[in-house]
């Protein structure tokens, strides 16, 4: 079964006008998902941010089978939620009647990212000391980075002077330069691409 994407799902949800989430008749999820068992810490966290961070093993099993997950799951959602998805929010996990957390999976692909390349707003893109690129926590393999930003709209000011709702920003980490030869002109590939669609520099 292929792999369904988060976003993919809210989309068709909002269209439809379909309320609450993707369950059958028993309340059990439709969409792939891992199951987690959250330490003390992690639930004291859920309950205080509504998020929950992965340990290192979480998050090493779950980016084998949903190689898209961060490290930080953000708008965590309860099995009961009944209410219209698209006012939820990013939705980063669901939180079982058990105190499990269902983790959806994501498949990664360049037409699952788009959506990031398409609202206005600052973008920051964050490249580790390998260079590997993280959009919102997400590792993001370089080629189909490129390709969700070629496959997004252009960035359209309110006006035509105003790009502060079209800032782009990569960041390196620090002591590093955007020079240095791991990056491979990798930065600069994405800048350019980026402009392309109407993106600035920050």
């Amino acid at each position: 079964m292929k792999t369904l994407s988060l976003i993919c799902f809210l989309a068709l949800a909002c269209d439809a006008g379909a309320d609450g989430l993707p369950k059958d008749e028993n309340g059990n999820l439709t969409v792939p998902h891992t199951l987690l068992t959250l330490s003390p810490s992690q639930e004291e966290e859920m309950e205080s941010l509504n998020s929950v961070t992965l340990t290192k093993e979480q998050w090493a099993m779950l980016r084998k089978v949903s190689p898209g997950t961060p490290k930080r799951l953000e708008g965590i959602l309860p099995i009961t939620w009944n209410d219209c998805l698209c006012c939820a929010g990013p939705v980063g996990a669901i939180r079982m009647k058990d105190g499990k957390l269902a983790v959806w999976h994501d498949s990664l692909e360049a037409k699952s990212l788009v959506y990031k390349f398409q609202k206005p707003g600052k973008l920051i893109l964050m490249v580790d000391h390998r260079g590997q690129f993280h959009l919102d926590g997400m590792l993001v393999p370089y080629k189909v980075l490129l390709e969700a930003i070629r496959a997004s709209e252009p960035v359209k000011p309110p006006k035509k002077d105003d790009y502060e709702s079209g800032v782009a920003e990569v960041k390196v980490p620090p002591g590093m330069s955007e020079k240095d030869p791991v990056f491979e002109d990798r930065i600069r590939t994405v800048y350019a691409e980026l402009t392309a669609k109407g993106w600035k520099g920050g």
